[in-house]
């Protein structure tokens, strides 16, 4: 007897059977937990069976449920492809896409829907808003670092010209002129 299923008063060692692994998957989805190749007695065996059988109302309730959000699903699915195709844009895909490149393929979906939202809001307005403050300003950054990436690149050749083998070395390993690891000898 198998202390999951009952306890029983006496251990049964006559008419063992072995448990085969599709009834321990079976068991295993109504929570018993029986290793296959493991001895049971025919009136847990009994209980067993029992319990994994399935009754023909919680089959076609479930079967129900599954069609209704699988149905939901497609619904969804389908208006939001519609609406993809009125802003001009691709539909969503499902056919062949792995579970791990969801967040990603939504992430770049949800930014070409803002993207494009945007151009057919500012088209019906007639008012320009391909560029919003924020990336106004981000690109002002930008330009700024570009800008004084340069000018350092600049200063770097110009001193570069004028200085020693010694301090060209220093300058493009951009080691500091106090350095705690510079060896004192100089």
């Amino acid at each position: 007897m198998h202390r999951s299923i009952k306890k029983t008063q006496k251990a049964n060692k006559k008419s063992l059977r072995n448990v085969s692994l599709s009834f321990s998957k079976q068991l295993c989805e109504k929570n018993i937990f029986i290793k296959p190749g493991q001895k049971i007695c025919p009136s847990c065996r009994n209980l067993c069976e029992e319990k994994t059988k399935i009754t023909e109302n919680e089959s076609d309730n479930e079967l129900m449920i599954e069609l209704d959000s699988f149905e939901s699903r497609n619904v969804s699915l389908s208006q939001t492809n519609a609406a993809l195709d009125d802003l001009g844009l691709t539909p969503i895909k499902l056919h062949n896409l792995p579970s791990h490149s969801k967040g990603l393929y939504c992430k770049r979906k949800v930014e070409k829907v803002t993207k494009g939202v945007k151009k057919k809001i500012s088209k019906a307005l007639d008012y320009d808003i391909e560029i919003s403050e924020d990336e106004k300003e981000d690109e002002r950054n930008f330009i700024e670092k570009a800008e004084d990436f340069d000018r350092l690149v600049g200063l770097l050749k110009e001193k570069l010209m004028f200085v020693g083998r010694s301090q060209k070395v220093q300058i493009l390993t951009l080691e500091p002129e106090k350095s705690c690891y510079r060896i004192s000898g100089d």
